[in-house]
């Protein structure tokens, strides 16, 4: 029922890890990918959660990738 969602505009990419956690942002219209500063794993992954939405919200992100670790 309804429209698909548009495609994502810009892609948080995350690769996870237990004490760095690395992170890159796509842009779908150009196919331009950045990396940016590794974050360190703040130790519980619901903290880990909310460190990435405010990352996400912050670069206009609306999707985030999570790499098979």
């Amino acid at each position: 029922p309804g429209a698909p969602p548009p495609p994502p505009d810009v892609v948080l990419g995350v690769d996870y890890g237990q004490v760095r956690v690395g992170l890159a942002l796509g842009h779908a219209d150009s196919g331009l990918v950045l990396g940016l500063p590794v974050l360190h794993h703040p130790g519980d992954d619901e903290g880990l959660a909310l460190k990435l939405a405010e990352i996400a919200r912050a670069r206009d992100a609306t999707v985030v990738v999570l790499g098979h670790p």
